[in-house]
């Protein structure tokens, strides 16, 4: 509750800066995240489903895109962005439930699609804070002889994420910059259908949900300022 509080007073605080631009944004996002109890199920499915050509590995980074608008002003900017994620692990040679005649391939995903609102101090170098909340999903997706098993799982999350901002290069038209981070998610992620998907009951979840702890890198890019 503090993080959506201060999150909202930045936002309509910052209406009384004298010197303001909107600005568009595009960015390019990697991170990575400890997802303790998902990577244990992976483990457990190498162990019981040995593969011929392809074993899962662990599941610990994510790319994603971000898209869109800011608000810049004379001490820093407020910003609402979208980004969508998307992480993936595959095996291959596996037979995964009595559907498949054979062997074929086995894939995990894990899509976000995240919603952001925030605000940064500082023009070359800044400090900022963003309330985020998010819609995930975790499928795996097992093809073999043209037969095909899905299970998916839906969750969403709130969570506040502080970063840090430097201003690598800026002219009339374009301004680039990094932004390293840290992200805190407030509840649990459940992906009990896809933990449960196995035949093999040893080797389903318990528990099946996580708080991925994640850290990442963004790099942005927006219209540069207006001259003075």
């Amino acid at each position: 509750m503090r993080c959506v509080l201060l999150s909202l007073a930045l936002v309509f605080g910052s209406s009384t800066c004298s010197l303001a631009q909107w600005q568009l944004i595009a960015g390019y996002d990697i991170s990575g995240f400890e997802s303790q109890h998902l990577n244990q199920f992976l483990e457990s499915f190498n162990q019981s489903y040995p593969a011929t050509t392809e074993s899962f590995r662990k599941m610990r980074v994510s790319h994603s895109l971000i898209a869109g608008v800011r608000y810049q002003h004379d001490l820093g900017g407020v910003e609402l962005t979208y980004q969508r994620g998307l992480a993936r692990r595959s095996a291959d040679g596996i037979r995964l439930t009595d559907l498949s005649q054979g062997q074929g391939p086995v894939d995990l995903f894990l899509n976000t699609n995240t919603i952001s609102t925030g605000m940064e101090w500082g023009r070359d170098f800044a400090v900022g804070f963003a309330l985020d909340y998010s819609l995930v999903k975790y499928e795996i997706l097992e093809e073999a002889n043209l037969i095909i098993s899905d299970q998916q799982d839906r969750d969403e999350s709130w969570g506040c994420k502080l970063y840090f901002a430097w201003l690598l290069s800026q002219s009339e038209r374009v301004s680039f910059s990094l932004r390293p981070y840290y992200r805190w998610i407030w509840s649990d992620l459940d992906f009990s259908s896809v933990g449960s998907a196995p035949l093999d009951e040893s080797i389903r979840c318990g528990p099946c949900s996580d708080r991925p702890k994640i850290f990442g890198l963004s790099i942005i890019i927006h219209n540069g300022r207006k001259a003075n």
